[in-house]
């Protein structure tokens, strides 16, 4: 079983274990079981372009500038909030000092909707194969500055 079939095997299960109000500590043990997939998918991704994952955040316009540091409330922008803007991961450099590299976004939207919403934003869209999110339900969707190119 491949990494996309284990995520989706573990979300379906973990959501009929909700249904049946199974005990707590199993919903648990799977739910982590989860987090550890979808954290694979994650620095699969990163390893793959050269990167981290980010322990911080950072806002559409910090990506937009490549700018390093903490996300900050005076970067907030309504971009951050959108339907196109969901469940995101944020990527880094993978040396000082750091910066934005990449963002993923799992929206509950088809992939070129939130292409053209990206690159209508001033930055780069990448549609990836799945999301790791929810397989089923998201769409993944690589969001980078301008100035890169995605491999």
């Amino acid at each position: 079983m491949n990494l996309r079939q284990r995520i989706d095997a573990l979300i379906e299960r973990h959501h009929q274990m909700l249904h049946r109000h199974e005990q707590r500590w199993q919903r648990v043990s799977v739910y982590q079981e989860l987090l550890e997939a979808q954290m694979e998918a994650r620095n699969t991704l990163a390893e793959e372009r050269g990167w981290i994952v980010a322990r911080t955040g950072f806002s559409l316009e910090q990506l937009r500038r490549r700018q390093a540091g903490r996300y900050r409330m005076q970067d907030y922008s309504p971009t951050d909030r959108s339907p196109f803007i969901d469940h995101p991961e944020c990527y880094r450099e993978s040396a000082r000092p750091w910066r934005p590299a990449g963002l993923v976004t799992h929206a509950y939207l088809p992939g070129h909707e939130v292409v053209a919403y990206v690159e209508a934003a001033g930055l780069q869209a990448e549609v990836l194969p799945w999301s790791w999110y929810w397989p089923r339900r998201c769409s993944a969707v690589l969001i980078i500055p301008q100035e890169e190119r995605p491999r």
